[in-house]
């Protein structure tokens, strides 16, 4: 596909959903999404405005696209984007979740959060300012 897909604008996307599924387009029942945005987009965490997002999720997993159950989420940002805790202005960030997390994106419950985000950024404990965080 190319153009304007669930407003990603230059990239495939690959999707595949289960019978039964929920009714939020982020909610994977089985296989990869792979998304790529140009830069200068805008308003929203999933508009990447660099490099691509690889998401998957399992069967019966929550109401909420950030709670993933199973694999890995590399995200990367460019510099001067938007204004909420996912607006990463440099570096990389690799998120793993275990099976049942709820209530929060933030609410990562076994494996490594690696953030990095420039200087002056504040106001959230999510804006991490130099390193590594482990929980």
């Amino acid at each position: 596909m190319s153009g304007q897909v669930n407003g990603w604008t230059s990239k495939t996307v690959v999707r595949t959903k289960g019978i039964g599924d929920c009714d939020s387009e982020n909610e994977w029942t089985s296989k990869t999404v792979e998304r790529t945005k140009e830069i200068g987009d805008c308003d929203s965490e999933n508009e990447w405005t660099s490099k691509t997002v690889v998401r998957t999720k399992g069967i019966g997993d929550c109401d909420s696209e950030n709670e993933w159950t199973s694999k890995t989420v590399v995200r990367t940002k460019g510099i001067g984007d938007c204004d909420s805790e996912n607006d990463w202005t440099s570096k990389t960030v690799v998120r793993t979740k275990g099976i049942c997390d709820c209530d929060s994106e933030n609410d990562w419950t076994s494996k490594t959060v690696v953030r990095t985000k420039g200087i002056g950024d504040c106001k959230s404990e999510n804006e991490w300012t130099s390193k590594w965080v482990d929980k």
